[in-house]
């Protein structure tokens, strides 16, 4: 993704955003960072999975093998081939971060997006940021909030020994097989055998659904072969100016075969 900028009114206030027309931005991102607010519809959309992310566990959908840099949600003219849009997806070009040597988180902007052309920043009659600049930090407010929700859950299962190592292997078109590193996973087994006392402590810091999501969620990483074969026919279809005619093009080695992903 592009650099971003802290918001401040001295140098943005007369500069203006454009909103994305795609989803190009994300093309490299192969783990999506997920949070507990928005789990329910991403389990069943996405395989969730979690990694450890400047020394904390965070919770991420897998949209590509991991160390291609590449999301198969998005299609090659850019457009979203899912269903479901991670909210910090959703957010771009703004994003919440904390400031360097700071504990104040501030609303920054992707350098890209800031220019002479579009929609205000700020508004001129109330001297504070425009309304949808305000939308977007309210909900990345609420965002953060469930992130830091989420990484206390995460760390919580983690203390009560119910994540495992994911070994998720990815075969590319050559044959060339390629083991996703750092991918944990909920043990089933092993919450089910979890003391009372842990279980019910996991229950109140909510770290229960997200645990349930990532289970039921793992059926959906086959989905990634199907989508890569989407994105393919599609870009292919968009090269010609009629549709493809005779054959299809062979893509068989987009399947999921014991347990390997082949793309």
């Amino acid at each position: 993704m592009a650099k971003f900028v802290p918001l401040q009114k001295n140098k943005h206030a007369d500069k203006k955003w454009k909103p994305p027309v795609n989803f190009a931005f994300a093309a490299k991102e192969a783990l999506i960072p997920i949070v507990g607010m928005e789990v329910a519809i991403a389990a069943v959309n996405m395989a969730l999975v979690f990694v450890r992310h400047e020394g904390a566990l965070q919770l991420a959908a897998i949209s590509g093998p991991p160390q291609s840099a590449d999301n198969f949600f998005v299609g090659r003219d850019g457009r979203w081939l899912g269903t479901y849009i991670p909210g910090i997806l959703r957010a771009y070009p703004f994003r919440l971060t904390r400031l360097e040597g700071r504990d104040e988180m501030a609303l920054c902007i992707a350098s890209d997006a800031v220019g002479d052309e579009g929609q205000p920043l700020y508004d001129a009659a109330t001297d504070d940021l425009a309304g949808p600049v305000r939308n977007n930090l309210n909900m990345l407010e609420m965002y953060e909030k469930s992130r830091l929700h989420t990484v206390h859950a995460a760390a919580a299962l983690e203390q009560a020994g119910v994540l495992a190592e994911w070994p998720i292997k990815f075969k590319g078109p050559k044959g060339a097989e390629i083991s996703a590193t750092g991918l944990m996973r909920v043990d089933e087994k092993a919450l089910s055998e979890l003391d009372d006392a842990t279980y019910l402590k996991l229950r109140k810091i909510g770290a229960l659904p997200m645990a349930y999501a990532q289970i039921i969620s793992m059926s959906r990483l086959g989905a990634l072969a199907q989508l890569a074969q989407l994105r393919e026919r599609l870009s292919a279809a968009s090269r010609q100016q009629q549709p493809a005619q005779g054959k299809a093009p062979n893509l068989d080695f987009l399947r999921v075969e014991d347990g390997t992903l082949v793309f």
